[in-house]
């Protein structure tokens, strides 16, 4: 079996998998090879877009439409076993006055048409492990968590405590009858502001991003490699 960095269509098999927030559905994959895509950062640019400082007047979004911005790559999404991005915003439809405005920045996307495009153009898996994720809070984290949810999207890198948070993404694909299984650790790294003043990562108890943490790491891929007999294990970092 071949693992191709790429990344046809997958067969999903939902009743052989009890869903959770960071486990995709088991997939069959007609080839011998699967198809991964890693996307990087994801954002629709509502807040860029009906930001007058940054649009020059006009919002593309609204002249052109979602589509517009997947016309040169819709075939070569749509021809992957698994595509990841990282989702560099909160779903909360539109700003928020007041919220961190100490942070210089702070992205967001209407939850709506971000969780419609992404199912249209087979990106399914999102990491939240960034420096946007958290721009409004546990109040923007929940919903953003619970729109994905509601439309079957996968997230990890963030959670409602630490554990969550920490969760990789696992994705096993059936390939001429073995099952192999992709786990895909994410992080944030440690940024100070993003500590003490953003209060971006979480904790115990806490809501928010998850740390990278070599030690925490290691464990994981020593779990991992316990628990899975074929397993690819893949790290993806973000920074500020």
């Amino acid at each position: 079996m071949r693992l191709v960095y790429t990344t046809a269509a997958c067969i999903f098999l939902f009743a052989a998998l009890t869903r959770t927030q960071n486990i995709l559905p088991l997939c069959n994959v007609n080839d011998a090879s699967v198809r991964i895509l890693f996307l990087g950062d994801l954002d629709f640019g509502e807040s860029y877009q009906t930001n007058p400082r940054y649009n020059r007047g006009v919002n593309i979004l609204d002249e052109y439409g979602y589509d517009y911005l997947f016309e040169n790559i819709n075939g070569f999404l749509k021809n992957s076993d698994l595509t990841i991005a990282n989702l560099e915003t909160p779903l909360v439809d539109s700003p928020v006055k007041g919220t961190l405005s100490r942070k210089p920045y702070v992205h967001w996307s209407r939850a709506d048409k971000t969780a419609e495009y992404l199912l249209k153009y087979n990106i399914t898996a999102l990491s939240l492990a960034n420096n946007h994720t958290f721009d409004y809070g546990a109040e923007g984290l929940n919903k953003t968590m619970k729109e994905l949810k509601n439309n079957r999207l996968t997230y990890f890198g963030a959670g409602i405590n630490i554990d969550e948070a920490g969760k990789p993404l696992i994705a096993q694909f059936i390939v001429q009858n073995d099952t192999v299984t992709i786990a895909v650790i994410t992080g944030f790294e440690y940024r100070k502001s993003y500590d003490s003043i953003y209060n971006f990562y979480t904790g115990e108890n806490k809501p928010g991003v998850n740390k990278i943490s070599v030690e925490r790491i290691t464990e994981q891929i020593i779990e991992l490699k316990e628990k899975f007999r074929d397993v690819y294990i893949i790290f993806l970092r973000s920074i500020a």
